[in-house]
């Protein structure tokens, strides 16, 4: 009986063997599958910091600096950024010293100083040829008019994208 199963076994396994380790069936059916997928339209942003190494009330004159906002979106997605009033918001932005005094400034969208960059004032960009991130200047100037005592100002602005 031994011998029978281990015959049996061995023609099994010569059997695979010859057919290529293929299963020999009686038919076949097939059926499609569907697949698909969907891709959503999506956009991220990042700030680097807008810094004046110095700015001096004496002389009078404002003071430029620049930064960098980074907005990388969906190939094709169409998105505009807008900066927010900051934490210190009055007729300008206002960096805000340890003891409360504001240095006025503004963010424009370029460097004719003429558009203050804000919610209504928004830099919008064309459809993102490639998920890669596009490169936005923020053009920062101190107003030459302010008068506050020394010390260190700070404030902090939210841009935003929307697409």
């Amino acid at each position: 009986m031994k011998f029978s199963r281990l015959l049996v076994v061995a023609a099994t396994v010569a059997a695979v063997a010859f057919l290529g380790g293929q299963v020999v069936s009686a038919g076949s059916n097939s059926a499609n599958m569907s697949v698909q997928a969907t891709v959503s339209a999506n956009c991220t942003i990042t700030a680097s910091p807008l810094t004046w190494t110095a700015f001096d009330t004496v002389v009078g004159t404002g003071a430029d600096s620049t930064a960098t906002v980074s907005v990388a979106c969906t190939k094709g997605a169409v998105a505009n950024v807008a900066m927010g009033p900051g934490q210190n918001p009055g007729t300008t932005r206002n960096m805000k010293s340890s003891s409360s005094d504001l240095l006025a400034y503004e963010i424009y969208t370029s460097d004719t100083y003429g558009t203050v960059w804000n919610a209504a004032n928004v830099v919008v960009l064309g459809a993102a040829p490639s998920k890669d991130p596009r490169a936005l200047t923020v053009y920062g100037r101190i107003k030459a008019t302010n008068d506050v005592p020394a010390g260190s100002y700070t404030d902090l602005v939210v841009a935003t994208v929307n697409f």
